[in-house]
């Protein structure tokens, strides 16, 4: 495992790469002792980390303790799930790491106020968002698509959210080859 550390103002940044377990997560606490006098912040990068153990979640707790304002970003849907299930997530802010996605040759099949809808496969179709979308205004228009599938309602499936360029977008399953939304 590989720890990386980056002071700036009054926030410690921690890139943790590789596996966090038994073996390392003392040396991790150790770090984080060692560089935490003056901080009020800390963020663990954790895109390049492959998993976590307890002993490994026991020292984020323990850092989430000392300094409330402790976050965990860009974790893969592996290590999302982790914290996920172990309730980390209720406790401290924990973001998943978006997967990137190009729209370059796409076609483009719709437009609106909030953004431009892509097909990306046959069966498949992307709304990017525009700026002033934020990711809890496309979390909740995400659930409402989904909230009217199960209701019966015809629309298009969301199931990923990705990221393209600086933006954000939802990632659609379409119904038998064509969507709900009639987007053929």
């Amino acid at each position: 495992m590989e720890i990386i550390t980056q002071k700036e103002n009054n926030t410690l940044k921690i890139f943790l790469m590789g596996k966090l377990d038994a073996t390392n997560a003392p040396s991790l606490e150790l770090k984080i002792e060692n560089e935490k006098s003056g901080v009020n912040k800390i963020i663990f990068d954790v895109n390049a980390l492959e998993y976590v153990s307890s002993a490994g979640l026991r020292v984020i707790l323990k850092a989430k303790r000392d300094i409330d304002d402790t976050s965990v970003i860009n974790a893969s849907a592996e290590v999302y799930d982790i914290f996920e299930m172990t309730g980390f997530s209720e406790m401290m802010s924990v973001t998943k790491k978006y997967r990137e996605l190009s729209v370059d040759n796409c076609e483009v099949i719709g437009q609106g106020y909030c953004g431009t809808v892509y097909r990306i496969s046959k069966d498949t179709i992307v709304k990017v968002y525009k700026s002033v979308m934020t990711l809890e205004d496309i979390n909740r228009e995400r659930e409402l698509a989904r909230k009217a599938f199960v209701l019966g309602i015809p629309t298009a499936i969301p199931f990923d959210v990705v990221k393209v360029g600086d933006l954000y977008g939802s990632v659609f399953a379409k119904i038998g080859g064509k969507s709900a939304a009639g987007f053929d």
